[in-house]
């Protein structure tokens, strides 16, 4: 090692051309990369949307799910298979383990398709196969127009400010939801049809072929060539009124003696209101890899030009932003970053000095500089899992630096010319530093094969942190001995003022520690067995009173959805209705900044294509900023689901005594929303009417005598339930996609036998304490009406049932028989019966099917019409009609706490042969990300182990080192018991892995040094442990400190805001909510286990050493 650090030390030149090549690259790579909120993962979905027009779902389900399914059975590496059969419509989603390529898979999902499409209806439309990529497929901006009465001159306003947001650099789409589209509609009346003896094709026919422009070849006229063009399409819709469709002895026959034709709007399938205003909306998506911040600025600046030429009245609201969040987030996470270096370089200054502090500190700056230029070339977004890394190792860049400086330092003091003491220094402390490097590189190298969308979301975190952590060992060995070569000095401010006295402080400090050592490893016993003691007793009190799980952390929402389901078959006239009742509402609760409506379409999961139809509708509520709020977020999510479920799980009793009063009873975070529900209902009333019970879980209204049946109705009223209606309120959740909080799923394949099973389950399950929002995805009962055909009428006639039904389904849906093109634009020209006929089946019947020999035969001569009642969806999760009831937990809860309670309530249940109940949701991802991290704990451990043998070339020291990662969970469940927070699998699992490659560090550092004190000065084990913890107490301590020193602003929200002048303190950043439960643990679990490190450690070298002899 000392022959390679002397030729370090010779290339000095070198190693400063490269510090200048890295401040350069590194800094321009910071200042370029690409800014996200989340990472760029690819989803491995993939999704498939078949139509067939007015089929009904049972049918949709054995015509084309059940043929498709059989198909991609034979798909590889395919993790599960989930569809939907509604009315017209099939969808099934395809998931692949995240090891198959997605391109490949969806070629091999369309070849799968070319070879079933001989077993589907031969009049279907193609099926779409589609994936999924966050970083194009999620909107970046969602804008609403609104103010017009005119649905044209609004909708054309957003078409021409659609086209200029498209021009914009890294703008991939932008596409407009909300408005109506344009169709010219031809309604033929049945009987006029019938009267002139006019079959339906020659009127398909005629339309076709006069709105079509025909080339009649070409002519030499003068030696020039001219082509002859015919122009037959039709320059506006009026022309079409003109067409003769039939000429007889008593005349020609126009189109408009058989039907009407109105320019007007598609039926309406959705419906728009921002604020209970009608808008547009416009959603901006980006191309992949494109700085999210610069993307929505340009977008801005062309929203802000266009806002200047808008008409009076028109206006619009950026309803959802993704830049403001990802600026906000990097802004926070930078801030946490320079705080953290504050703090870490005003403890080496104050420990090390000026000059020493300064070559500690290059380590930060130079190590990140190296990474950023590293995550550049691999074309990696700057983002919040990248940004959190850096905060994460950024108290152990100086580690590495601390031991070395601080080791030359030691030899410059003893008389060492700067060279000799920079030699001397780094080569004694090389090997130890590059061992303790490395075991917490592999600690995060499991992390690296993490599975499921999970893992790709986290996969950035140990790659972030193996190449800074490299970086940072370049830094130390090689740019750190080389500056030290040339300015390390002692330090003069050491023998004055207040480096005096704090030298002096150190002394004191390392006297005390020497008595407790001494003791320690005289008594390895004893510290051993205390150590255990603390050790079972501190994981005791947390399994006993430990706040719970959680898959990631509950933090405020920024967002949350209501969403609104009625039965299938709901005009959209009475959704919208219900969705206007609920917006009023809401719209009197505070830290709303808006709320955006979107009738004929529910909240859905994204990977599942949402939900559309007109019996769904979607709400969503955009909070204040975290800072401004002074009501949690979380308060406001519960208090709206209590008011719209009429109070539901609150002991809502009505007590009229001498004290007129209104005891309602609950938890306390339900008592606090059930507060704020009724400061709205009531507004300034409330002030005079409330009472609260502080000994008591309940929650006592007053009211005065006069006051008490008219505040009570309008309690009542406000708050009641609306039945026929499923309504659930959803906080929108940070992270990656996952499960639903609670989620039951019965398969089988009787459907009404699952339903019935389904009923029973949520009947068991509503008096669970903590259980809301329980609601299922069956749609039973749909009315229908089928043609009920007569086979052998139809053989006579020469007719099949499909023909029957593609009849009569352009007769009721329309059907699209040419295209009127208006400038660039294209509208359906489409043909149906007028409303009143298509709902008269009297009237159906009167038409007239033609056959394949020209004839024309009544509808009523083929069959005849029934009421009947069929399923609204009938959904299938790997080949098997399954049903899935969903819940939230209340707020206060977690959804662990639920699940747990569920098998119990359901345990009496007789499951029938052949059936299954699957209790899945957030569980199901706790337990796969549990075991992984738990297996990548196991394996970290291990390779840590194998690095700590081959480098001691012993077994026994590293078990030393690891009894230290081994009680360091004394911390790690101290801070969660301490600080009361919920043991998080994804944030505690990686803080908790993060730990063990961090606390073996100090270790080695420490053991080493005992070991070349024993074998070098001849010294006794007891003797050698003592002398190298006084040596070595500066550095294991300023490792320890400067690592949770830059912890710290992010697990208390605390940091210095430096992108203001002058710069000012903040309190409660939003981000900690999210990262502070992996801060804790690290911090905490470092704190212990450096006191370990200090005292057990060599207390079980000597008892060790000692049983060797």
């Amino acid at each position: 090692m000392k022959a390679v650090i002397n030729s370090v030390l010779k290339m000095r030149p070198a190693v400063f051309c490269l510090i200048i090549f890295f401040i350069i690259i590194g800094g321009y790579s910071y200042l370029t990369l690409p800014r996200e909120n989340a990472p760029d993962i690819t989803i491995p979905y993939v999704f498939v949307s078949t139509s067939y027009e007015g089929v009904s779902p049972e049918e949709i389900e054995n015509l084309i799910t059940i043929q498709l399914e059989k198909k991609f059975r034979g798909l590889d590496k395919v993790k599960e298979i989930k569809s939907e059969s509604v009315e017209g419509s099939s969808n099934i989603t395809i998931e692949f383990y995240p090891n198959q390529k997605l391109d490949d898979a969806v070629q091999k999902v369309k070849d799968k398709i070319d070879l079933a499409r001989k077993d589907l209806p031969d009049d279907i439309d193609e099926p779409t196969v589609s994936e999924v990529n966050l970083s194009t497929d999620i909107p970046v901006m969602t804008i609403a127009f609104f103010g017009s009465d005119s649905p044209k001159t609004l909708k054309k306003i957003v078409e021409d400010i659609r086209d200029k947001v498209e021009s914009v650099p890294g703008v991939l789409e932008a596409k407009i939801f909300g408005d109506l589209e344009r169709e010219i509609r031809i309604e033929i009346d049945v009987d006029k049809l019938n009267a002139y003896g006019i079959p339906v094709s020659e009127i398909l026919s005629i339309i076709s072929k006069e709105n079509k422009t025909s080339s009649a070849g070409n002519i030499d006229i003068s030696g020039g060539k001219f082509q002859i063009r015919v122009p037959g399409e039709f320059a506006n819709p009026n022309e079409i009124n003109n067409l003769i469709i039939s000429r007889g002895n008593n005349g020609a026959v126009y189109l408009t003696d058989i039907a009407v034709i109105r320019d007007t709007f598609k039926d309406i399938s959705s419906i728009s209101r921002i604020n209970g205003k009608k808008c547009i909306s416009l959603m901006v998506q980006k191309r992949s890899g494109q700085n999210v911040i610069k993307v929505t600025n340009a977008v801005k600046k062309v929203l802000q030009e266009e806002r200047k030429s808008l008409p009076d009245g028109i206006d619009f609201l950026i309803t959802s932003d993704l830049s403001k969040d990802t600026f906000r987030m990097l802004i926070e996470l930078e801030n946490n970053i320079i705080s953290g270096m504050i703090l870490v370089l005003c403890i080496l200054f104050i420990v090390l000095g000026f000059r020493n502090s300064l070559f500690v500190g290059l380590a930060i700056p130079m190590s990140m500089l190296i990474s950023f230029a590293v995550i550049s070339f691999m074309g990696i977004t700057l983002n919040m899992i990248v940004l959190f890394s850096l905060i994460l190792v950024l108290g152990m860049l100086v580690d590495n630096a601390i031991v070395l400086v601080e080791n030359s330092f030691r030899y410059r003091n003893l008389g060492y010319n700067s060279y000799e003491a920079s030699l001397m220094g780094a080569s004694e402390v090389g090997i130890p530093i590059i061992g303790a490097t490395l075991t917490t590189v592999v600690a995060f190298l499991p992390l690296l094969f993490w599975p499921d969308v999970i893992g790709e979301f986290m996969w950035y975190l140990p790659v972030t942190l193996i190449i800074t952590l490299t970086a940072s060992l370049f830094v130390a060995m090689v740019i750190n001995p080389v500056i030290c070569s040339i300015w390390l000095k002692e330090s003069s401010l050491e023998k004055a003022g207040f480096f005096k006295n704090l030298r002096a402080y150190g002394e004191l400090l390392i006297f005390i520690y020497e008595k407790f050592l001494r003791f320690s490893v005289k008594n390895p016993k004893k510290i051993f067995s205390a150590t255990a003691i603390i050790f079972l007793l501190i994981t005791f009190l947390y399994f006993k009173f430990g706040a719970g799980i959680e898959l990631f952390p509950d933090v405020e929402p920024r967002r949350a959805r209501i969403n609104i389901e009625y039965p299938e078959g709901t005009r959209i006239e009475k959704t919208d209705n219900l969705t206007m009742q609920i917006e009023n509402r809401i719209k009197s609760y505070p830290e709303i900044k808006y709320f955006l409506s979107t009738i004929g379409s529910g909240g859905g999961s994204y990977f599942a294509g949402g939900q559309h139809g007109t019996n769904y509708s979607s709400i969503l509520l955009e909070f204040s900023d975290f800072e401004e709020r002074k009501i949690p977020s979380s308060i406001i999510v519960e208090a709206i689901r209590l008011q719209l479920n009429g109070l539901n799980g609150l002991d809502f009793e009505k007590i009229k005594t001498p004290g007129n009063s209104i005891i309602l009873e609950g938890s306390k975070n339900q008592i606090k929303a059930l507060k704020l529900v009724l400061q709205v209902i009531l507004h300034d009333k409330i002030k005079n009417y409330i009472l609260v019970e502080k000994e008591s879980p309940h929650f006592k209204l007053s009211l005065p005598e006069h006051d008490f049946e008219s505040i009570y109705a309008q309690i009542t009223e406000s708050a009641k339930p609306f039945p026929g209606a499923k309504i659930t309120v959803k906080k929108d959740k940070e992270g990656p996609p996952t499960g639903a909080p609670i989620q039951i799923e019965i398969s089988g394949d009787d459907y009404q036998l699952i339903a019935e099973l389904t009923n029973q389950i949520e009947k068991k399950i509503s008096s669970i304490e903590g259980i809301s929002d329980i609601k299922n995805d069956l749609i039973e009962g749909l009315p229908e009406l089928r043609f009920i055909p007569d086979r052998k009428k139809l053989a006579l006639f020469n007719l099949d049932t499909s023909t029957v039904a593609t009849f009569i389904r352009a007769a009721i849906n329309g059907l699209e028989v040419s295209k009127y093109r208006e400038g660039e634009d294209e509208y359906d020209i489409t043909i149906r019966l007028p409303e009143e006929q298509r709902l008269d089946t009297s009237t159906l019947l009167r038409m007239r099917i033609p056959n394949s020999k020209g004839k024309s035969i009544p509808l009523s001569n083929l069959g005849y019409f029934t009421y009947t009642e069929g399923y609204g969806t009938i959904k299938r999760k790997n080949q098997d009609r399954t049903i899935t009831i969903q819940a939230e937990a209340q707020e206060g809860y977690s959804a662990n706490d639920v699940l747990k309670k569920i098998p119990e309530k359901i345990s009496s249940l007789k499951i029938p042969t052949g059936y299954k109940v699957n209790i899945t949701g957030e569980n199901k991802d706790q337990d796969e990300n549990f075991s992984f991290l738990l297996k990548s704990f196991f394996i970290a451990s291990g390779l840590i182990f194998i690095i700590l043998v081959l480098q001691f070339n012993s077994i026994l020291l590293p078990l030393i080192i690891f009894s230290s990662v081994v009680f360091s969970m004394i911390g790690v469940f101290l801070g969660l018991l301490v600080f009361h927070m919920r043991f998080s699998i994804i944030m505690t699992g990686l803080g908790i892995i993060s730990l063990a490659g961090v606390v073996v560090n100090n270790a080695i550092i420490l053991l080493d040094f005992a070991i070349q004190l024993q074998k070098n000065n001849n010294l006794n084990s007891e003797e050698a442990a003592i002398q190298a913890g006084k040596l070595r107490l500066r550095p294991v301590l300023l490792t320890a400190i400067t690592t949770i020193l830059g912890l710290i602003p992010m697990a208390i929200g605390w940091s210095l805001e430096i992108h203001s002048f002058p710069p000012k303190f903040i309190a409660g950043a939003e981000s900690s909510q999210w990262w502070a439960p992996m801060a804790i643990v690290v911090i905490v679990g470092l704190a212990i286990s450096t006191l370990l490190t200090l005292f057990l450690a060599p207390a079980l070298y000597t008892f060790l050493s000692k049983l060797k002899k």
